[in-house]
């Protein structure tokens, strides 16, 4: 479960980068902030759409967890 969580922000982060990386090379830009800013929005945009699915999972896994726990007890 942590890998899906994870994953989609990961991702983001990892397209963006190359495309701002590809960006600076081509236009010889050497601004060390620029990929920082751009990432930390693209995957803050990420996670706020990806909330409420990200909620379902959690609260799904939480109800198994729970249940595993008062099946065994």
């Amino acid at each position: 479960m942590f890998l899906i969580l994870s994953g989609w922000p990961t991702i983001v982060a990892t397209i963006i980068g190359l495309l701002v990386g590809l960006f600076q090379t081509v236009t010889q830009l050497q601004e060390q902030t620029l990929p920082f800013g751009i990432k930390l929005l693209g995957v803050c945009l990420c996670l706020f759409l990806l909330s409420g699915w990200y909620g379902e999972v959690l609260l799904s896994y939480g109800r198994q967890v729970i249940f595993l726990a008062l099946a065994k007890g």
